[in-house]
């Protein structure tokens, strides 16, 4: 019940930032709130179920360990 009410205020508040244009990160911090806030609606859905739930902590740790890889490295 928690991650839908997170998801509905990521909604919200991606539409109150595409609509202001106002903000750090501008109309793109609003689409991307009103993305993630749809991610987590779906993502609810699916976390009711442990075999989901267990598929999709193992695609979002697949996908952090390859956007480790990915970055480089900082040189000092």
């Amino acid at each position: 019940m928690l991650i839908y009410i997170g998801g509905f205020f990521l909604i919200i508040s991606g539409i109150i930032a595409l609509i202001s244009g106002k903000g750090p990160s501008g109309r793109w911090g609003g689409l991307l709130g009103i993305i993630l806030g749809i991610i987590y609606m779906i993502v609810g859905i699916y976390a009711l179920d442990p075999f989901y739930l267990a598929l999709l902590i193992g695609i979002f740790l697949i996908l952090m360990g390859i956007f480790q890889i990915l970055t480089p490295a900082e040189t000092e």
